[in-house]
């Protein structure tokens, strides 16, 4: 979380950095964009460790998914270019919700990661930093028999 308690922290942030005011306008600074592979990766893990979801979907049986979530649209496109350099295949959905007691709806934007192989590359290119992602992937491959019997959560984390 940032705090702007002064103009000049402000002004850094604001300006210097770039970071926007409203939370739909965010955008992956152009340093990072025009980097290389492993400051796309760096960054993508950091995004992912804070924004993104690890998550076991069951239909018709259990595979795993990461997700992203953003209220800015350019942000979650960015991320799916990213991945594409990477060669992760992802797609990216919108969607909204209604929350009664707020009588307002919300628009949210999603990049998505699905299925074991695709997974799999993610956490092997990008990973997790959040050691509770990284059990939980460990988790899911032990209950799934995979073979990996001496698998260690660090093989899927930052390195």
């Amino acid at each position: 979380m940032l705090r702007k308690d002064s103009k000049a922290i402000y002004h850094f942030l604001n300006k210097i950095i770039a970071i926007p005011q409203r939370k739909n306008a965010i955008m992956i600074p152009e340093i990072i964009l025009n980097g290389n592979k492993k400051i796309k990766t760096f960054f993508l893990r950091g995004l992912a460790d804070a924004d993104f979801c690890f998550t076991i979907k069951y239909k018709p049986k259990a595979y795993p998914v990461v997700h992203g979530t953003s209220k800015s649209k350019a942000l979650i496109r960015q991320c799916s270019n990213i991945l594409d350099k990477l060669n992760i295949q992802n797609n990216i959905q919108s969607e909204s919700d209604y929350y009664k007691e707020r009588d307002k709806t919300y628009l949210r934007h999603r990049v998505y990661v699905n299925g074991s192989a695709r997974v799999q590359k993610f956490m092997k290119i990008v990973g997790f930093a959040n050691r509770l992602k990284v059990e939980k992937y460990a988790e899911f491959l032990r209950d799934k028999n995979t073979g990996l019997e001496g698998f260690e959560p660090s093989t899927f984390s930052a390195k």
